[in-house]
């Protein structure tokens, strides 16, 4: 899904106790990682990473923890919006790799405000628009979450799997 980011997008509006910061690279890689591993896991197709390939994969260029944004409440992690400044070597586009927020957060308006601080802060880098990928059949309701903040479907890809015999 993408969205265009030819105006300012709006200002976030934080659930009551959450605050907002960036990714500080030794003492977050651990709770981010966990937070991740949990918000994907009652995905159809989840399958869990080690740790050190999550690393791998995740700190790889073009890593900038300026744009990996952390929600807290009451010293508790509860949601990440983890982005990139490009995506396929297309400067304009920012991208959002992984939104995740925690059961007793989500409906609260935590992944909205996520994104639209994501968002905000791609564009002040002159990001022109913003992706994300999402399955059609996300257990979660994302698709009409990012529908709500302003992204339409661009593309579509089918998968097909072979059943093993």
């Amino acid at each position: 899904m993408f969205a265009r980011l030819e105006r300012e997008p709006p200002e976030p509006d934080w659930p009551a106790g959450v605050s907002i910061r960036t990714f500080r690279r030794d003492d977050d890689e651990r709770a981010v990682y966990e937070l991740q591993q949990e918000t994907f896991s009652d995905q159809r197709d989840y399958v869990p990473d080690t740790f050190e390939d999550w690393l791998h994969w995740s700190l790889s260029d073009p890593f900038d923890p300026e744009l990996w944004f952390l929600a807290e409440a009451e010293d508790e992690l509860v949601g990440i919006s983890l982005c990139r400044a490009e995506w396929s070597g297309d400067a304009e586009l920012g991208w959002v790799s992984v939104l995740g927020v925690r059961r007793p957060w989500r409906r609260k308006g935590l992944g909205s405000a996520l994104l639209l601080h994501s968002f905000r802060e791609l564009r002040a880098r002159g990001k022109k628009r913003v992706g994300l990928g999402v399955a059609a059949d996300n257990p979660t309701g994302a698709a009409r979450l990012y529908e709500r903040v302003g992204m339409s479907v661009e593309r579509r890809i089918l998968w097909y799997e072979k059943a093993a015999a």
